[in-house]
């Protein structure tokens, strides 16, 4: 309840215990805590939107980061969420000098990590970590395939939507760094992303953003402002182009067709 009213004094719609089939369990019903996101329509009928999908973890043992080394570039940073069809087909063509990616966000230049665990756990116990991992990607996934049928189903216009799985822990985050030397240190952090890759999803990897709940407030706010500011560039963009694209059917329905021109070659 706490992150939910925090999403909405960040400027989130939010929706709370939301609902998804998961395809990989055959349609079973799951909960996700909380959708939050951001939307603008189009001109020509398309849908744009952002979605945090959050789960959040109260555990009473801290979260242990592996980091990975490297750090995602601007094309992986696109790339590297869950995303509608149509959001892909936008991605690929993407013209930097018009839609330009929001550095607030998407993690451009971020050091990245391949894994996460709950530390200090009993053997018997489940990693809560990687459970809420696997709920979140599932969560991401099924809601980029019913966006996908909602604009096939649609008479006009696309659903470009753009899906950044969150997991909020209650309790402390450290990161496992290796360094040139092979030795490993650990040092506490408010936050980090997991490139996580599981083939069941259909991409090669997501990013994940696990954060604890002592920084929620500040990340909210950045990606309420970027998702704001990218949905509203996108959708003049979109716009831009649907403009353009009448014009140029007008201007062409007063030029003479070619019927026209071989009639009066005729008549001549």
């Amino acid at each position: 309840m706490r992150t939910a009213r925090k999403a909405r004094k960040a400027g989130f719609h939010v929706i709370q215990a939301d609902l998804y089939q998961d395809d990989v369990e055959k349609g079973k019903i799951h909960e996700i805590d909380i959708l939050a996101y951001k939307a603008a329509p189009t001109e020509d009928g398309s849908h744009i939107q952002v979605t945090f999908l959050i789960e959040c973890k109260a555990t009473e043992k801290p979260f242990l980061l592996f980091d990975g080394g490297g750090s995602i570039n601007e094309k992986g940073a696109a790339i590297s969420h869950v995303m509608s069809e149509d959001a892909l087909k936008f991605v690929e063509t993407w013209d930097k000098e018009k839609v330009a990616v929001n550095r607030e966000l998407f993690p451009v230049n971020k050091r990245f990590s391949f894994g996460v665990t709950q530390a200090l756990r009993e053997k018997k116990d489940q990693d809560i970590a990687w459970l809420a991992m696997s709920s979140v990607i599932s969560a991401a996934f099924a809601k980029s395939k019913k966006a996908d049928l909602i604009a096939k189903r649609a008479s006009t216009g696309k659903v470009i939507e753009f899906i950044f799985p969150v997991i909020v822990t209650s309790n402390r985050l450290f990161s496992c760094v290796l360094d040139e030397k092979n030795e490993s240190s650990i040092e506490e952090v408010n936050s980090g992303i997991v490139s996580w890759r599981n083939p069941t999803i259909g991409q090669p990897n997501v990013a994940i953003d696990i954060i604890t709940e002592a920084c929620l407030d500040d990340f909210l706010a950045a990606k309420a402002r970027g998702s704001a500011a990218f949905v509203e560039n996108l959708a003049r963009e979109i716009n831009r182009q649907q403009t353009a694209r009448r014009i140029a059917a007008e201007t062409n329905s007063l030029l003479p067709g070619r019927g026209d021109l071989r009639r009066r070659i005729q008549r001549s």
